[in-house]
């Protein structure tokens, strides 16, 4: 006993040591600590005969003052201006330099050198369809709408295509890790479970992440993990008359503000709201509209309706306001509906909404939305 007393202050002092001298010597925790955003690369890597394409992409920003985890999607026919290929296809090659070939390749379509904010991503991680495979294995069965997925199940769902081709893809892309991030937030005893796991999976990964590094900033991450706290961002694009897919800069322009800060300033106005049915479940808008204006009054559902593409997950998608009211009103959707949904911004003046509310095939669980009679089918 008396030995143990000896032997832990130096256990203590030795694991202090270790976390000063992560965050000292890591420029994301060191950067996270101080209070400045982050920003990362994540790719996922297809063979298509022989020719791998980066066709999953997310650049991400992690901010601390909201606090925020910000993904937006790139899309991965996006052109490149200085050469005539797509970005799936120039990243796949340079992957190392993913993030400065992303910012590069949005400021040539700004027509800004360098972007306003310049600052450059400063790690990535690339998955292939086998590395995928055995990350999903480490992290285990992934729920999933009516049912759990296995690693096999889990690549078949990020791998499929509807009639909206690429777009469909993406959309199940953003569902997909919406649900992972709320599974790690029900289950955080996995993410330690993935550190302890890495050189099991680092060999089949390409990445500048070492295992202290991620370690910590999974520790770190682990409160950001709540739905709040994760806004997907659409890169908007337009396709030009070669049929090309370009950047919308003027989007892109009004969305900048939202991933560089909160937003636009702007006087607090009152909460309104439409509600979207993205599930397959007859009359859900209906009989969420009826139960939120019961329950909380004070936000304005000013159309309800159904969606015009199908979706697993709910969303919350911001038209016309700022994150943190975002913020505010998706947890308050929670607290009154029991609603887990992740955030979307996409910037735009819609019925003169601030938020869309696109209830997804998850939705359909609620017990309280549950049809009392055959009218509310309709």
């Amino acid at each position: 006993m008396r030995l143990k007393t000896l032997i832990l202050p130096f256990v203590l002092a030795a694991a202090v040591a270790a976390v000063a001298w992560i965050e000292w010597k890591s420029p994301v925790i060191r950067d996270l600590v101080q209070g400045a955003p982050v920003e990362l690369v994540l790719l996922g890597l297809d063979d298509d005969n022989g020719a791998r394409r980066a066709d999953a992409i997310f650049l991400v920003r992690l901010d601390s003052r909201i606090p925020a985890v910000k993904i937006m999607q790139i899309p991965r026919d996006l052109a490149t201006l200085k050469k005539p290929e797509k970005i799936n296809a120039l990243l796949a090659r340079h992957i190392p330099e993913a993030g400065r070939l992303i910012k590069k390749t949005l400021a040539e379509a700004m027509g800004q050198s360098p972007l306003d904010w310049a600052q450059e991503p400063v790690r990535y991680l690339s998955v292939d369809a086998l590395s995928f495979m055995r990350l999903a294995g480490a992290f285990g069965l992934v729920a999933w709408p009516g049912e759990s997925l296995n690693p096999e199940e889990a690549l078949g769902v990020v791998r499929e295509r509807d009639e909206r081709g690429d777009w469909g893809r993406m959309a199940q892309h953003k569902a997909f890790l919406s649900f992972v991030a709320r599974q790690l937030l029900r289950e955080p005893w996995r993410i330690p479970l993935l550190v302890i796991r890495w050189n099991s999976w680092k060999r089949s990964v390409e990445t500048n992440f070492n295992a202290p590094e991620l370690a910590a900033l999974a520790v770190r991450l682990r409160a950001w993990m709540s739905p709040a706290h994760c806004y997907f961002f659409q890169l908007p694009t337009v396709t030009d008359a070669r049929g090309r897919l370009r950047l919308d800069a003027e989007a892109f322009g009004e969305m900048l503000p939202f991933w560089t800060h909160d937003g636009p300033a702007a006087a607090r106005p009152a909460l309104s709201v439409e509600i979207l049915n993205a599930s397959m479940e007859p009359g859900l808008a209906l009989r969420f509209t009826r139960h939120l204006r019961r329950q909380d009054p004070q936000i304005d559902v000013l159309h309800f309706g159904n969606a015009p593409v199908p979706s697993a997950s709910s969303f919350l998608i911001l038209r016309q306001s700022q994150l943190r009211l975002a913020k505010e009103l998706l947890i308050r959707l929670n607290r009154k509906t029991g609603l887990e949904a992740n955030h979307l911004i996409a910037p735009a003046k819609r019925r003169g909404v601030q938020f869309s509310v696109l209830l997804g095939e998850d939705a359909n669980g609620l017990p309280h939305l549950k049809p009392t009679g055959p009218l509310e089918h309709l």
